[in-house]
C-alpha cells in the first residue's frame, strides 16, 4: 500500500449520508418484522454477555433474540444510527400511557413520539383522553385511532381526586377542549379500529369525532351493531380502501342487499382489501359490483358440506382484479373455489381450522372443475390435530397444474385447542408440539409477570391474572 493510499481516511458509518442510513435501518426493520411474523422459534431474551451475542444459535437450539431485533442492535452502534432508529421503537401507544409523568414532563425524545402511528384508547378516562389531545402536535405521524372498551360516559362522570369530587365544570371544560382537538386533527387519521365500544349506538358520532369521511381509508369494525347503522356509515365513506368485519356479529351478506327495485344500496369503488364472515355464497354474488377494485379477499366461511353442492351451482362471483384469496373454516370451504371468477389471482390460502372428522382427504381441497391461473401460489394451513390423507397426491396435482404449493400447521395457539366437537383428540402418544407450546408459554408468563410488576402496570397484572384463572382453578382442584 502506498503512502498516498494510507493517508486516505477510512470510510465508516459516520461518512454515510443520512438518507442511506435511513434506508439501511428501514431494510433491517423490514427483516425484523418478517422474522417476527414467520413463527420461527426465537430465544426469549438477548444474550447476557457480549461474547454470546454473535452466536448464531443459542444452547436450546433457538435462533438468537437479535434475529427479530436488528433495529435495536443498530441503535447501539453509534449516535447517528440511534437517531434514525428511534422512531421505529414505538409505533403504538395507549392513551393511559400519555397521562404518565414521563410524557407530561416531556422526558420522551421527540424522535420516539414522532414514530407513533397508532393511538389506543383502551380503558381511557378523562385524564388520559385529555393527555392524548395535548400530545397530538408531537405525534406528527399518528394515523390510526383504536377504540377498545372506550366508554364516553366514563369521560363525563364526576370523579374523586384525593377524596374530593373534582369540579364538574373543570371536567366539562377538559372534555370539550379534548373533543375539539381531536376534531381539528381528524383529517390526519386514515385508519379507525372499533372494538367492543360501549356507546355502539352512536357510531356516526364517534366517526365524526375521530375521522373525516374523505380521509378514512381503513376501518376495522368488531362489535355487534345493527346492519342499518354500519350500512349508513359505509355509504358515506366511499373512499375506504380496507374493511375488516371479521369479528363482527353479522355476516357480510347483510351489507350486500338491494332495495325494492333490485338496486344495490352500497358502493365502495376504491375498496382493495376486505376481511369478513360469510354464511351463504349466493348472497355475496354481487360483491364484484359493490367493490370492483377488490384485490385481496379474506372470508371465514360456514360449513357448506351439509347444503347443496357448490361445485354444480351456477353461482359466479366475478372479481377481475383479485390477486389474493384467503378462505378459512371447515374443510368444505374449498368447495367455494369454483364459485369465484378470478383471472388475476396470484395467491390462494386455505386455512382448515375445523373438521367433522379427525382425518381429511386431500383431494377435496381442489374442486375438480376449478382451473387455477398459471403460476398460482397455493398455501394450505391445517389444524395440527387434523390428519391429512393422500397428501402426496395433492402435491402432485399442484405440480401438474403449475402451482407452487406449500403446507404449514396453524401455529401458536393451535396446540392449545381443547378436545372440542370440531377436532378429535388423537388417541396415540401425547403431542410433543403441545408440550413445547405449554413450556414456552409458561416461560413467557413468568417473564411478563416480572415486567408488569416492575413497571407498576396494574392493568397488565389484572389481564395476566384473568388469563391464568383456569390454571389457578385446576391447582385448587388438585389440592383437594
Amino acid at each position: 500500500m502506498s503512502s498516498q493510499d494510507s493517508a486516505k481516511p477510512r470510510a465508516g458509518i459516520d461518512s454515510l449520508s443520512k438518507e442511506l442510513l435511513h434506508r439501511v435501518v428501514a431494510l433491517v426493520d423490514q427483516q425484523d418484522r418478517a422474522v417476527a411474523g414467520s413463527g420461527v422459534s426465537l430465544a426469549s431474551k438477548a444474550p447476557s454477555t457480549t461474547s454470546g451475542s454473535g452466536v448464531t444459535k443459542l444452547p436450546e437450539g433457538k435462533l438468537s433474540w437479535w434475529y427479530a431485533h436488528g433495529v435495536s442492535a443498530l441503535s447501539l452502534v453509534n449516535k447517528r444510527l440511534r437517531e434514525v432508529a428511534l422512531p421505529l421503537f414505538c409505533r403504538s401507544i395507549k392513551a393511559t400511557q400519555l397521562s404518565k409523568p414521563i410524557f407530561q414532563f416531556s422526558r420522551i425524545p421527540a424522535g420516539l413520539l414522532a414514530g407513533i402511528e397508532t393511538l389506543d384508547f383502551a380503558c381511557a378516562d378523562l385524564d388520559s383522553y385529555a393527555a392524548a389531545a395535548i400530545a397530538l402536535d408531537r405525534m406528527v405521524n399518528l394515523r390510526e385511532i383504536r377504540l377498545s372498551s372506550f366508554d364516553k360516559e366514563s369521560l363525563e362522570r364526576p370523579r374523586r381526586v384525593d377524596g374530593a369530587v373534582r369540579k364538574a365544570q373543570d371536567d366539562r371544560d377538559s372534555l370539550t377542549w379534548a373533543n375539539e382537538a381531536f376534531r381539528a386533527a381528524a383529517a390526519r387519521f386514515t385508519a379507525l379500529e372499533y372494538h367492543d365500544v360501549r356507546f355502539r349506538d352512536h357510531l356516526d358520532q364517534v366517526m365524526q369525532r375521530f375521522t373525516e369521511a374523505s380521509s378514512l381509508r381503513k376501518l376495522v369494525y368488531s362489535i355487534g351493531s345493527t346492519r342499518d347503522t354500519l350500512h349508513e356509515t359505509l355509504r358515506s365513506r366511499t373512499q375506504l380502501e380496507e374493511l375488516d368485519l371479521s369479528n363482527s356479529k353479522f355476516s357480510l351478506a347483510s351489507l350486500l342487499v338491494s332495495d325494492a327495485m333490485g338496486e344495490l344500496q352500497l358502493e365502495l369503488p376504491l375498496l382493495a382489501t376486505l376481511t369478513a364472515c360469510c354464511s351463504d355464497l349466493n348472497s355475496i354474488r354481487h360483491l364484484g359490483t359493490v367493490a370492483p377494485s377488490l384485490c385481496r379477499l379474506s372470508l371465514r366461511l360456514a360449513d357448506i358440506s351439509q347444503g347443496a353442492s357448490v361445485e354444480g351451482d351456477a353461482i359466479k362471483i366475478a372479481l377481475p382484479h383479485l390477486e389474493v384469496l384467503e378462505l378459512s373454516g371447515y374443510a368444505s370451504c374449498a368447495k367455494a373455489l369454483s364459485s369465484f371468477d378470478t383471472p388475476a389471482l396470484k395467491k390462494l390460502e386455505l386455512s382448515i381450522t375445523k373438521s367433522q372428522s379427525p382425518a381429511l382427504e386431500c383431494a377435496s381441497f381442489l374442486p375438480a372443475n376449478w382451473a387455477p391461473p398459471a403460476g398460482l401460489d397455493f398455501h394450505l394451513a391445517t389444524h395440527r390435530l387434523i390428519t391429512l390423507d393422500n397428501f402426496d397426491s395433492l402435491e402432485d396435482r399442484c405440480t401438474a397444474q403449475g402451482m407452487r404449493f406449500s403446507h404449514r400447521y396453524l401455529a401458536v395457539l393451535a396446540p392449545f385447542e381443547p378436545r372440542g366437537t370440531d377436532v378429535a383428540e388423537p388417541t396415540d402418544e401425547p403431542s410433543e408440539a403441545r408440550k413445547q407450546a405449554l413450556l414456552e408459554t409458561i416461560s413467557w408468563a413468568e417473564e411478563h409477570l416480572e415486567k408488569v410488576w416492575d413497571d407498576g402496570d396494574v392493568q397488565g397484572l389484572q389481564e395476566l391474572a384473568e388469563a391464568m384463572k383456569m390454571v389457578a382453578q385446576r391447582k385448587q382442584l388438585d389440592a383437594l
